[in-house]
């Protein structure tokens, strides 16, 4: 095999590594907002459901 042929596939062989790393590296990224989003939606549910109460009496003010 000739060293311009040597060369190319090593040339392939490490931009593919380099593009699985940063693939990689987005998924963990991703899973991890991922799992910081899960824990704030459920904040933002607890506060959904103790405003709910609200919303007839802030009715019943704007009535009158």
């Amino acid at each position: 095999m000739e060293a311009a042929g040597v060369i190319t596939i090593l040339a392939v062989v490490l931009i593919v590594l380099a593009l699985v790393y940063y693939l990689v590296s987005v998924i963990v990224q991703l899973r991890r907002i991922t799992s910081g989003l899960d824990e704030v939606i459920k904040h933002v549910g607890e506060i959904v459901e103790k405003s709910a109460p609200v919303n007839g009496v802030v009715n019943a003010i704007n009535e009158q």
